[in-house]
């Protein structure tokens, strides 16, 4: 989680560190460039995998449209390329590579009882032990 809130994370920190008045001044110059800073997110495993199957995607995708730009119809090239005819044809009208649609966040055990552990632990209870 803290990976996918990087650039939030450090904006926040940049802005507590620095004082509340480099904070306005940064939100003013923001305003007069029309543009903010843009921060590389910290690469992980897990990203890293996902570029590289984006990028056998897109080499798959390219393939499949200069196929079909040679003249070979949609069987030929699920002979040629062993891919799902579906894919194919995705793929062929499709203006770009398609994206793959994310999974979203999916909660954990604890959400459902979060209210009851807020509240506890406003009451002053602090023991994991008893929380459980």
């Amino acid at each position: 989680m803290l990976t996918r809130k990087h650039t939030a994370l450090r904006k926040t920190a940049s802005n507590f560190i620095a004082g509340p008045e480099t904070e306005q001044k940064s939100n003013e110059a923001t305003i007069a460039n029309g543009s903010e800073d843009i921060v590389t997110p910290i690469k992980t495993k897990a990203a890293q995998r996902s570029q590289e199957r984006r990028a056998r995607r897109k080499a798959r995708y390219n393939e499949v449209k200069d196929l079909k730009r040679e003249g070979l119809a949609i069987r030929e090239i699920v002979r040629w390329l062993g891919i799902y005819r579906e894919t194919i044809r995705k793929y062929l009208n499709a203006e770009s590579l398609p994206e793959q649609a994310s999974r979203g966040l999916r909660g954990s055990k604890v959400d459902r009882y979060a209210g009851f552990l807020q509240k506890r632990i406003e009451e002053g209870c602090r023991n994991v032990f008893l929380l459980f």
